[in-house]
Formats: C-alpha cells, structure tokens, sequence
C-alpha cells in the first residue's frame, strides 16, 4: 500500500505555503519575512511524519524537495515508496511509481478548496495569515478564511533559514516536515519543475496553460 494522496498533498501544501511567503509581509511578521523576501530558490533534503493527536506516528516518509518562487516545487518522495508531486506554478503532477500513474491536475483545481490557491501567487502572508510570533524563531500561521483544510501552520527558522514545517489539521493531526541540507538561490536545469511521464504509466487529467 502506497503512502496516502492526502499526505502528499500536504507536503504540497507546505511547500506552497514557502513559496506564498515571498510575497511583502508587514513588521509583524519579523524575521519570518526577512528570512523568506531573501530566497528566490531553495532545495534541501525532508523528512515527514504524520502524528495522531496522542503523538503517534502513522506515517513516516523522507526524500528531496526543490523550491523555485513563485509557486514551482518538487517534491521527491524516495523512502518508504517513490513518489513525486511537481508544480511548474500551471501543472501539478503526482506520479506514484508504485501504481504507475501519474494524476495531472491545474494548480486552481487541485487547491481551490485550501488557501494555496492564493498562495501560489501574489497572495500577501500578513492578508492570508494571521501571524503570531512564538518567540525563539517560531511563528504561527492562521488561515483567515474559513475554508482552509488545516487549522493552522508553525514555521521554525534557524540562522534565518526554515528549518521545519508543522500543519495541524482539524481531526488532531499533525504533519511535520523537517528540513536539512538546505541550500538557498541555487540554481535548477531546465524542466526540473516539468513531468514527463515514463513510457507505460496511466495518465489520468490534463495540464494548466
């Protein structure tokens, strides 16, 4: 049994929220700004649990992640199975090596019911967010609107850089995703954030413009 479409979506979900926070945020969100307005790209290493509300761990998966503003990012999921979520900022395609199928969705149909479909543009994080500054390089990002598909999100920064990510759901659970090996404005090839599906695997949807 492959990892969850629903876990990965978060960690979609996640990126887009990194890629979201680019745009100007006011003083009130302190060195989270600071921290995100210096990077145009980031690529590191992740790991990623998905705990009950009594703490236990239900899912534990690792692999690379890729960042490129605003709203491209690969998501390289390579341990326990192969999976990849890539979004060129048009396209998401999810490619599960195990089924071999490759779902392809808009980046508005595939996240009009959570703010991402904000985030992955010019969206403001102060307008998106109600930000709380938790002290010691945590802040506490609250969806505005209603709709959102998580109660809220807590970013940890060290040396100015994110290091982990944590998306707390409605039913208790929590995502966190940790970041090493993290390297800012680095350079990507041409096509890193396209998906070209292996000759064989079912295509199921249709690409953005």
């Amino acid at each position: 049994m492959t990892m969850t479409k629903t876990r990965a979506g978060l960690a979609a979900l996640g990126l887009t929220l990194l890629s979201m926070a680019w745009a100007p945020a006011r003083a009130d969100s302190g060195e989270l700004a600071d921290a995100l307005g210096a990077t145009r790209t980031l690529a590191g290493v992740f790991e990623q649990t998905l705990s009950d509300s009594d703490g236990l761990v239900l899912e534990a998966s690792r692999g690379q992640f890729s960042l490129s503003r605003p709203g491209a990012f690969r998501w390289d999921y390579e341990q326990p199975y192969v999976q990849k979520v890539i979004c060129d900022g048009d396209t998401i395609w999810h490619y599960d090596q195990d089924l071999a199928q490759v779902t392809v969705r808009t980046v508005g149909d595939a996240l009009s019911a959570t703010p991402a479909a904000l985030l992955s543009g010019a969206a403001d994080l102060d307008e998106t967010f109600a930000v709380e500054d938790l002290g010691d390089g945590r802040y506490r990002l609250t969806p505005r609107t209603a709709e959102a598909e998580f109660e809220f999100a807590t970013v940890q920064l060290e040396d100015g850089v994110i290091r982990a990510l944590e998306i707390d759901d409605a039913l208790g659970q929590r995502t966190r995703i940790e970041f090493s090996d993290v390297a800012r404005n680095v350079q990507f090839r041409d096509g890193w954030f396209r998906f070209e599906p292996p000759p064989g695997v079912e295509v199921v949807g249709e690409p953005g413009a």
